[in-house]
C-alpha cells in the first residue's frame, strides 16, 4: 500500500535531495515507512487491528513522516 502525504519531508541527510514524500510499506505490512533517496526512513508500527484501519492508516503515515524528519534532522545538525 502506498499513500501520498502533503506533508513537507526535510532532505535527505545523506545527499541533501527533495525526498518525494511517499510513505510505503515496510518490511512487512505491519510497518510503514518513508521512502528516501537513498535509503528508506525508519519503520514504524502500523495498527494492523484497529477498528478503523483509515484511521490507523493515516496515523501511521504521520509517525513515519515524523521518523523520518527526526532522524533527517539530527543528521543534518551534526554537520553542521
Amino acid at each position: 500500500m502506498t499513500t501520498q502525504t502533503d506533508r513537507e519531508l526535510l532532505p535527505c541527510p545523506w545527499c541533501g535531495g527533495k525526498v518525494k514524500g511517499t510513505v510505503v510499506e515496510g518490511s512487512t505490512f505491519r510497518w510503514r515507512c518513508v521512502v528516501g533517496c537513498c535509503t528508506d526512513g525508519p519503520e514504524v508500527r502500523h495498527d494492523t487491528l484497529a477498528n478503523d484501519q483509515a484511521a490507523a492508516e493515516i496515523d501511521s503515515r504521520d509517525r513515519a513522516i515524523t521518523a523520518w524528519n527526526t532522524r533527517a534532522a539530527a543528521a543534518l545538525g551534526a554537520e553542521a
